[in-house]
């Protein structure tokens, strides 16, 4: 390593909550390497408070029974070694502490970083509140012997007996750095869908693809879904992105503070990059987004990992940039900084990575055939919603004579002229023809023997207006389909409709309702007749 860790970073090597009284006497904490691999050469002191326990009365432990005393620690083949992730337990010869906050400062020595200081604050929290932990061995907690004490410790506590959750068949040592506390394993429904013919960069050829699930038909519907797809010559998968974040938060004064903080890192990107790029042979820095909120300086470092994932990767990668910026940087005061501020979401959804990245972008394509949409999915395009050349993805067509007309045709063959009355607007959405206003209007629903019922209760049929159709009309064929009647509107400013007797008979072998007149300006209103079914296109988007 070639950087110097800050005193801000060092406190990220103490284990928070770690502080404890032992049994009889004495008072122990630990420490967790969370730098990079190092060997400890040497411990001098550690003050807890006022009281300095020199480096005679420290000992460390190393796990696995083993534990030697600070004195015999030196760099001429004595030296700790220890690696990332791997933590020490302290034990302290001194008296047991008081409970509540006490400062603790330890002074020891490493290879690759010189003499430390770590200076934390810690607590000594009373029996009162302890609760009942989960079992765990330091030396093997992998074992079968701390694995049947955490599961008789969850069926005591919860009271229930786990019959499949002991049961696996692989060895638990597997999943030392993947699983703590390991119990069990959940027995999960497994289907299979596919195979599905991919046409990647890299991937060629045909995937099983495995779903687990307990939803009836999901596995179906994805299995019919990729043999359309593979009846159309699969599918067409490009990699437009590839990039790892870390996000560190450096909080200033002032807004100003971290305005000029953030130039200062866009001008030195080129002497951050090697610091970065010296943990890792794999990790690349792409670049650095910089995002300003307030006195807060978000840094979103961009990696290139390889084919690792990443996230560990890029943590450490980060952790020393920032160590290079906390010690370089001359502008304002840097008043607190976070290592992580979530602003890369991992392991969550969030619209910086929907407009950015984060891992693998991918673009799938497939081009589905009109015939093998017809003879697998009985629908046509048009039927199932899909855009037409030109058309925005996801657009509900709303309004146009030439929609409608193309709306008609693709369902009935036809659609009557229709005109709305004073006062009324009209839409065209899904399948439905809809009129808005102050008049007596419903919408005209063009779904096998649905007629619409808009006609004044006050004013007769024009000439060459469909006649009314009795209430078995449904049954005689399409054309008594998609009719509309027309309706003017009142002529009468402020005069309320008043329905008479033919209009309260109700079609199709509906039941009779009350027809209420509508205020003169209420434009909030769709008329829909009950019971009629809404295209799916429809349905998704209320």
């Amino acid at each position: 390593m070639v950087f110097t860790p800050s005193p801000m970073l060092l406190k990220l090597l103490y284990t928070r909550g770690s502080l404890h009284n032992l049994p009889h006497t004495g008072v122990a904490f630990s420490i967790k390497n969370r730098l990079d691999t190092v060997n400890v050469t040497g411990f001098k002191q550690v003050q807890i408070g006022d009281v300095v326990i020199p480096a005679e009365k420290i000992h460390i432990d190393l796990g696995n029974g083993e534990r030697r005393a600070a004195t015999d620690i030196s760099p001429d083949g004595r030296a700790i070694e220890l690696p990332v992730g791997r933590a020490l337990d302290i034990f302290l010869d001194t008296p047991r502490l008081a409970e509540g906050m006490h400062p603790v400062q330890i002074w020891f020595s490493t290879d690759a970083f010189g003499d430390l200081h770590v200076e934390v604050e810690d607590a000594i929290v009373g029996l009162a509140s302890f609760k009942p932990h989960i079992p765990r061995s330091s030396e093997d907690d992998y074992s079968e012997a701390s694995i049947a004490a955490r599961q008789r410790f969850a069926e005591e506590f919860s009271g229930k007996e786990f019959t499949h959750l002991k049961h696996y068949s692989f060895d638990p040592h597997m999943l030392k750095g993947n699983c703590e506390h390991f119990t069990g394993v959940a027995q999960i429904p497994v289907g299979l869908a596919g195979p599905l013919q991919v046409n990647g960069e890299h991937a060629q050829g045909e995937f099983l693809i495995p779903m687990a699930t307990t939803e009836g038909t999901l596995v179906a519907s994805y299995n019919r879904g990729m043999q359309v797809l593979n009846l159309c010559g699969g599918v067409k998968c490009t990699v437009i992105g590839d990039a790892m974040q870390r996000a560190p938060v450096f909080v200033f004064s002032d807004a100003r503070g971290a305005r000029d903080f953030g130039k200062w890192v866009e001008d030195t990107i080129d002497q951050i990059r090697p610091q970065a790029e010296s943990t890792s042979s794999v990790a690349k820095l792409q670049y650095i987004d910089t995002y300003l909120s307030n006195k807060f300086a978000y840094l979103r470092f961009n990696f290139s990992t390889g084919d690792a994932a990443g996230q560990n990767m890029v943590g450490r990668a980060t952790f020393a940039a920032c160590s290079w910026i906390l010690e370089n940087y001359r502008g304002p005061k840097v008043e607190h900084f976070y290592l992580e501020s979530n602003f890369a979401t991992d392991k969550k959804a969030s619209q910086i990575n929907v407009m950015r990245t984060r891992g693998k972008r991918v673009v799938a394509e497939a081009v589905v055939k009109r015939e093998v949409l017809q003879q697998r999915m009985r629908v046509t395009p048009e039927q199932a919603g899909l855009p037409r050349a030109g058309e925005q993805r996801g657009r509900l067509p709303v309004g146009g004579q030439q929609q409608r007309r193309a709306l008609g045709q693709r369902h009935h063959g036809h659609v009557h002229r229709h005109r709305p009355g004073r006062g009324q607007r009209e839409r065209v959405i899904g399948r439905h023809l809809v009129l808005r206003g102050h008049g007596r209007g419903r919408f005209v629903h063009q779904h096998h023997h649905s007629v619409a019922d808009c006609g004044h209760p006050r004013r007769r049929h024009r000439p060459g207006h469909p006649k009314r159709v009795p209430a078995n009309a449904g049954l005689r064929g399409p054309r008594y389909r998609a009719q509309v009647c027309r309706n003017r509107g009142r002529r009468g400013a402020g005069r309320r409709a008043q329905p008479g007797r033919r209009h309260q008979q109700f079609r199709l072998g509906e039941q009779p309702r009350a027809v209420r007149p509508q205020p003169l300006t209420d434009f909030s209103s769709i008329f829909i007749r009950p019971n009629a079914p809404l295209p799916n296109q429809l349905a998704g988007r209320l």
